[in-house]
């Protein structure tokens, strides 16, 4: 198979272009060589290798001659709830208990935000309609996002506990829609404050959460306990080293 038809070729290379573009929009124009070389070099360093060596790369994008068969390995195998309770990785257990610890923390943060709004009602915040118009609104539009969040966060651990087959779509979903809205009230607060550019860099310091929330998305995503307790599905390579005794009637299914 001609790797450069294959789908991971094309999505390389057009990551490639978007580096090299992001490097040399951020660099200045024009981009000060020696850097744009040093940064970028990671890219021509990968496609000079792809051009002198073609057969080496032939797995890096899926072509070689065991890509079918990994191909295959790396297929769902969907199973009945009786089959799948037979895993030892069926349940909450595990990571899964770990992750809901973490998923409680920003609830436990949310409710200690609530009583600060509560106590912020009760003084005279006449001093924000002077020197930072908006504010309030900027307060009151924050408290209902973070309230908002702490309802559908409990939908979440509801939807694992039950091993309801929506939860990794709805964390997903929620995840992205609550990053989306941090960054939008991020901004507002930027501009109703009139945060200089250094305030600025200051504060996005509180986005570095997110990092660790990145980490727990790809978890959720590629969980063989998770997937495996609420999608009922598991990847075929690893059929062998949890249901031994029932494979041939899985493979079935």
């Amino acid at each position: 198979m001609n790797f450069r038809k294959t789908s991971r070729f094309r999505l390389y290379v057009v990551l490639s272009i978007i580096w090299v573009t992001f490097i040399a929009i951020v660099d200045g124009s024009p981009p000060d060589a020696i850097i744009f070389s040093v940064v970028t070099f990671p890219v021509w360093g990968f496609w000079a290798g792809v051009w002198i060596w073609p057969d080496k790369f032939k797995r890096a994008f899926g072509a070689g001659d065991g890509a079918v068969k990994r191909k295959e390995l790396k297929q769902w195998v969907y199973l009945d709830k009786e089959t799948a309770e037979k895993s030892e990785l069926y349940g909450v257990g595990g990571w899964a208990i770990v992750f809901l610890i973490a998923v409680a923390i920003p609830i436990t943060l949310n409710v200690a935000v609530l009583m600060d709004w509560i106590e912020f009602l009760k003084i005279d915040d006449s001093i924000y309609n002077v020197e930072y118009p908006g504010y309030e609104l900027y307060l009151l539009v924050s408290d209902v996002q973070s309230w908002a969040f702490v309802a559908l966060t409990l939908v979440v651990v509801y939807l694992l506990l039950i091993h309801h087959r929506d939860f990794q779509r709805f964390f997903v979903i929620l995840f992205l829609i609550g990053f989306i809205s941090d960054v939008a009230l991020f901004i507002w607060m930027v501009n109703v404050l009139n945060y200089s550019e250094n305030d600025t860099l200051q504060a996005a310091i509180m986005f570095k959460a997110y990092i660790g929330g990145f980490i727990w998305l790809f978890y959720v995503i590629k969980s063989k306990r998770i997937n495996l307790t609420t999608r009922k599905r598991i990847k075929r390579k690893y059929l062998n080293e949890y249901f031994p005794e029932a494979q041939s009637d899985i493979e079935k299914l």
